[in-house]
């Protein structure tokens, strides 16, 4: 034998009771029991919650049947989209589908549930990636590509002043981001109805050429100490930068012979190599050091 509809079969049973019309916001249930007593049903209106026990309508119109569902430790429950929940998330006026088996010796119907979906938990935590297509300053947002992401069109992804946002090694602040910075992921809590996603952290691409060591020149504006391991002031090409030496630095004149930092003075023209930290963008360790005034 097929599937039984219940609200057709075994009215006559449990008899059907009459509720209000539904709202705009109410669907109508759809209900299979099949002969071995195996339970499913759509759109199930939990009305009180007693401990673990649900006491639920299945609603057609102004008609509906009274439903109990049981829970125990072994009922996997998910939110709408499939994330792990509880019960202890579904409240009175939740929406569920439920699977399960009908108890024995009863004469009402009362389900052993062995699955639950909360229709109306709609937020749930992801990790998504993509390119910043436009940022908003007002809402301290930005609109998210839906590419990588399957299932996903352009998404609202909205920050607080406890998001962490890396970049690199970095921590930087929201005013750093660009458009068309490639965000590795964002993680935080989704909203499916409107699309957005609250960050609670996110990962920028951070182009590592930038640290490749490689030769600077500029002007001297401080020499921190003359023995090693110590540093310079340096400003090149209009930003300053902490020039770290240590103790196998280089440091040389002109003609590329030894000398001593005593002989560097405040407005000589430097030339250094070094790599920048991708810790801090204005500092970099040099290896060699060499000033071209004498």
């Amino acid at each position: 034998m097929g599937k039984i509809r219940v609200f057709t079969v075994r009215a006559a049973i449990i008899g059907v009771l009459f509720a209000p019309a539904l709202t705009g916001a109410q669907v109508a249930s759809e209900l299979h029991i099949t002969p071995d007593g195996t339970f499913d049903v759509k759109n199930l209106t939990v009305m009180q919650k007693s401990g673990t026990n649900l006491f639920t309508r299945a609603t057609w119109g102004r008609a509906f049947i009274r439903v109990i569902v049981l829970t125990n430790a072994s009922t996997t429950v998910v939110k709408k989209h499939g994330e792990a929940s509880s019960v202890r998330e579904i409240a009175d006026g939740h929406m569920l589908e439920v699977k399960g088996t009908l108890t024995s010796n009863a004469d009402s119907i009362i389900i052993n549930a062995s699955y639950i979906r909360n229709l109306v938990l709609e937020r749930e935590s992801k990790t998504i990636s993509g390119t910043i297509l436009i940022i908003s300053t007002s809402t301290m947002g930005f609109a998210l590509s839906g590419s990588p992401n399957p299932g996903f069109r352009a998404t609202n992804v909205v920050l607080s002043a406890t998001t962490t946002i890396l970049k690199g090694a970095r921590t930087i602040q929201f005013r750093e981001l660009a458009v068309g910075d490639r965000v590795l992921s964002v993680s935080g809590m989704y909203n499916y109805q409107n699309n957005a996603l609250s960050a609670a952290s996110l990962e920028i691409y951070q182009n590592t050429a930038m640290f490749t060591p490689r030769n600077f020149q500029g002007t001297l504006k401080n020499v921190s100490g003359t023995t090693l391991p110590t540093s310079l002031t340096m400003s090149v090409e209009g930003a300053d930068y902490t020039v770290y030496l240590n103790q196998e630095t280089a440091v040389l004149n002109k003609n590329k012979s030894p000398t001593n930092l005593k002989r560097f003075a405040e407005g000589d023209t430097v030339r250094f190599y070094g790599a920048i930290r991708k810790t801090n963008f204005s500092e970099i360790d040099a290896e060699v050091v060499r000033d071209l005034e004498f």
